[in-house]
């Protein structure tokens, strides 16, 4: 209840995909496979994009959750959805492949010599085709240098095949769940919580 038909599509094409990987990595046999039953003539509701006005008040909502949060774990916990939330915004990157960035993706940093170029730089994300929507791999051009920056400090320059957003207490990929509660957070704190349509994480 409350699932949109289409995320139901899009997660059950996640899990054919992870069924097929078990396959063929022979983890699973043939017979093993689920039947997922076929599910026709679904259309994608077009997501709702952010007003210039209401992304610089969620940035400014982040600022103030973290200068007033005296606990330090969940200071730490909203710094780093701060910067998930600045890079996506920023790169274009889908909320899925962000989840999955490692440092060894970040191929290069550098600036431009032009006088509208930004002035901290850009940089440069490859993302492999496995971790892609598409299956296909790209490079993004990302204005996310400073934001990458404060991340190695508050990992404490962290190794090449490390998450870039990983769960401090082990190292993984953070959950979905983690970034969910902070999206709600964050439009709870900028006054977008009864926002019609309600803004999503990707």
């Amino acid at each position: 209840e409350g699932v949109q038909l289409y995320t139901i599509v899009q997660e059950r094409a996640e899990l054919k995909s992870f069924f097929k990987w078990a396959l063929h990595q022979t983890y699973i046999s043939p017979h093993q496979l689920p039947m997922f039953e076929e599910i026709r003539n679904v259309r994608a509701n077009k997501r709702t994009d952010f007003l210039t006005r209401e992304y610089q008040a969620c940035y400014q909502a982040l600022r103030r959750m973290i200068r007033d949060e005296v606990n330090l774990r969940r200071k730490k916990d909203i710094e780093i959805f701060r910067d998930f939330f600045l890079i996506m915004g920023n790169s274009g990157i889908r909320f899925a492949e962000m989840r999955r960035l490692k440092w060894r993706f970040v191929r290069n940093t550098y600036k431009f010599k032009s006088e509208d170029a930004h002035p901290d730089g850009v940089a440069e994300i490859y993302l492999p085709a496995d971790m892609t929507k598409t299956g296909v791999d790209r490079t993004v051009i990302a204005t996310a240098v400073p934001y990458l920056k404060r991340l190695r400090d508050l990992y404490d320059d962290p190794g090449n095949d490390d998450f870039i957003f990983a769960n401090p207490k082990n190292g993984k990929s953070l959950s979905k769940q983690f970034y969910y509660r902070h999206w709600d957070m964050m439009l709870k704190e900028a006054g977008l919580e009864d926002r019609f349509p309600k803004l999503t994480i990707y």
